[in-house]
């Protein structure tokens, strides 16, 4: 329907926020492409193995996923990626060594579709279509429509790695700030605390002047809260010689 495409955009979006990686957008392009299994492929330097396979398919089980992330492509395949494109293999019976092309066999892959995603902070993606022989071919159209997931993939992936980023400036802010003996507090633009340490928490429980309302800091009279909310307005933008507090 007119809606497919538009849902399944949206699903990868979705999936960049989401605690398990690419599960459902792979799970509904599978279902878009009439294909037994889909993979978005992630080749990170300097890790052993390099290759890392996110999967929805008839055979994904994690035993499964490391038989083909132990695969080194360049050297048992004759293989080569389309750099931001799309490549169509409808006969694999030819493909690469006799090994690899027992893999595609056990697995049942006779036909497959491999599209270029792009780089994220050094990481290559890459997304893998397969069918099995008695299946149809790939057609154009449906080379076309990977082409416009994988660029959708590609801005997804980057908003994931800047959330996953920031989390982790987070969590390394939060460890120092615990370290100190006063309370630690840290809010941005708007005023909203994102992070504050145990010292500031237990101040906070107490009740004693100052509390959370909103996600944003409060002190309990007005005067003081006026007094607060200025302060933090200007340091929040750049005013260190504010007369605050």
């Amino acid at each position: 329907s007119g809606d497919t495409i538009p849902s399944l955009i949206g699903c990868i979006y979705d999936d960049a926020v989401a605690e398990r990686a690419w599960s459902n957008s792979l799970a509904a392009l599978r279902n878009v492409m009439s294909a037994h299994t889909i993979a978005l492929q992630a080749d990170i330097p300097d890790r052993t193995p390099s290759t890392v396979f996110f999967v929805s398919g008839d055979r994904a089980e994690p035993s499964h996923i490391a038989e083909w992330e132990h695969i080194d492509y360049l050297t048992e395949t004759d293989l080569r990626l389309p750099v931001g494109g799309v490549s169509i293999v409808n006969d694999c019976s030819r493909l690469g060594g006799q090994a690899y092309r027992n893999i595609l066999r056990r697995y049942n892959v006779g036909r497959f579709l491999t599209a270029d995603v792009g780089s994220i902070d050094g990481v290559h993606y890459s997304l893998h279509v397969a069918r099995s022989a008695q299946r149809a071919p790939f057609s154009q159209k449906e080379a076309a429509l990977c082409e416009l997931v994988s660029s959708h993939f590609a801005r997804a992936a980057g908003i994931r790695t800047r959330l996953a980023n920031a989390q982790i400036a987070r969590e390394l802010q939060g460890n120092a700030l615990d370290r100190l003996a006063i309370g630690g507090i840290i809010v941005e633009p708007g005023g909203r605390i994102i992070i504050l340490n145990r010292t500031a928490q237990k101040i906070l429980e107490d009740g004693d002047g100052l509390s959370i309302q909103g996600g944003a800091l409060r002190a309990a009279s007005a005067a003081d809260d006026r007094l607060l909310q200025t302060s933090l307005t200007a340091a929040l933008a750049g005013d260190v010689e504010h007369d605050g507090l």
